[in-house]
């Protein structure tokens, strides 16, 4: 196994044979956010197949005192948490453990296949029209809606 392929600031987690991306998720059903959706289609054309691997499992969430130890622990607020508390928005939740129940994997051979899979509405843009914490523009992603992934594109045992 190597690194995976490098597409603009994306860099798939592995590769061998096939190239994967790795995911941690909480809960077993949802859905997922998955990776820039160019950097998905150029993978697929350039090496034929992509796979995700989503670890899913239920987490518990850092105390306030848990929390203020992050933030000194990183140096204090950035300028984006900054921003946010000044427009009042919610304070993103930190994770304090996770525990893990199981794997799905699932995989897109070809464009054909995503094409298939967004068709299908399994597989979904968003993102679309945001931006990041600095003002620019946020590139579209894909999300994966794990109850409804057909067998078709699930890794078999």
């Amino acid at each position: 196994f190597v690194r995976g392929p490098r597409y603009g600031n994306v860099t798939f987690d592995v590769k061998s044979a096939l190239v994967w991306d790795l995911k941690v998720h909480v809960g077993d059903s949802g859905k997922v956010p998955l990776n820039d959706q160019e950097a998905v289609q150029k993978c697929i054309k350039d090496h034929g197949f992509l796979g995700w691997m989503i670890l899913t499992g239920s987490a518990t969430y850092a105390s306030d005192a848990d929390r203020e130890w992050h933030t000194k622990f990183k140096g204090g607020l950035s300028a984006y948490s900054i921003s946010n508390r000044a427009a009042g928005r919610p304070k993103r939740r930190i994770k304090g453990t996770f525990s893990p129940s199981k794997v799905i994997g699932f995989g897109l051979t070809g464009i054909g296949a995503l094409n298939k899979a967004l068709a299908e509405g399994w597989l979904v843009g968003f993102q679309e029209g945001m931006r990041n914490s600095n003002g620019a523009a946020r590139r579209a992603k894909y999300m994966v809606d794990l109850s409804a992934i057909p067998d078709w594109a699930l890794v078999k045992r």
